[in-house]
């Protein structure tokens, strides 16, 4: 595991290509952050050209949805995607509450 350091974040985004892991994306900016996971998401596909859309077969999951059925998480990584060697998956609304959820992974 490593950590970024906010003068970093872009230069990492932009380095090709990004290898499969799990990425944690937060901070007090909402907007930033979204912006930030969906450049990385779209780097997954190779294309860091927009940082308005997601390209590609992203899974978005809510953290609502984690907290009521945590299985679902293991369930759609270990899921083959369409379009990607590496399934993409997006959680909104995070919180701590999501650790005990991917240490299981």
């Amino acid at each position: 595991m490593s950590e970024l350091k906010a003068y970093q974040v872009d230069a990492f985004l932009q380095s090709q290509p990004t290898a499969p892991g799990i990425y944690l994306i937060y901070g007090s900016d909402a907007g930033l952050v979204h912006e930030r996971s969906i450049l990385l998401c779209n780097s997954q596909f190779g294309n860091t050209g927009s940082n308005q859309t997601l390209h590609g077969d992203v899974i978005v999951l809510e953290m609502n949805e984690l907290e009521a059925e945590p299985s679902i998480l293991a369930v759609k990584a270990l899921t083959k995607s369409m379009f990607a060697e590496t399934p993409v998956i997006r959680i909104r609304n995070a919180s701590k509450n999501i650790l005990p959820i991917l240490t299981e992974l």
